[in-house]
C-alpha cells in the first residue's frame, strides 16, 4: 500500500466535524461511516459530496424508499447512487436488495 493508498480513521467527533476536518487536512477520496441519525449528519454527508467525496454510509430503513423520504435526509436526494439492503434471513446481513440506477432489482 502507497501513501496514496493509506487509511485514515477519525473517531470521537460528530460527522460534521469529522467531515470537515478530514476534507481539508487529508483530501480523501472515500469516506466511510457509520449510521445516519440525522439532519446534521445529511448535512455533513452532502457537503462531501459537493467536494468530490464518495460516501459509503449505512442507515436503518425498511427500504429504499423509507430512506428517501425521510424529510432528515432531504438533502442526500440523489448523492447515493447504489443502496444495498440488509436483512437477516439467512444469518445477519444476508443481502435482501441492491438498488440504484444499473441494478434496481
Amino acid at each position: 500500500m502507497s501513501a496514496a493508498d493509506s487509511i485514515d480513521c477519525i473517531r470521537y467527533g460528530g460527522k460534521k466535524y469529522a467531515f470537515e476536518n478530514g476534507i481539508r487536512a487529508m483530501a480523501p477520496d472515500v469516506i466511510v461511516t457509520d449510521e445516519i441519525v440525522g439532519k446534521e449528519d445529511a448535512l455533513a454527508i452532502y457537503r462531501a459530496s459537493r467536494c468530490g467525496v464518495k460516501v459509503i454510509a449505512t442507515a436503518h430503513g425498511d427500504s429504499v424508499e423509507d430512506f428517501t423520504e425521510r424529510e432528515e435526509f432531504s438533502a442526500l436526494r440523489g448523492v447515493f447512487g447504489v443502496f444495498v439492503l440488509l436483512d437477516d434471513s439467512r444469518g445477519k446481513g444476508t443481502i435482501k436488495r441492491i438498488a440504484g440506477a444499473e441494478y434496481d432489482a
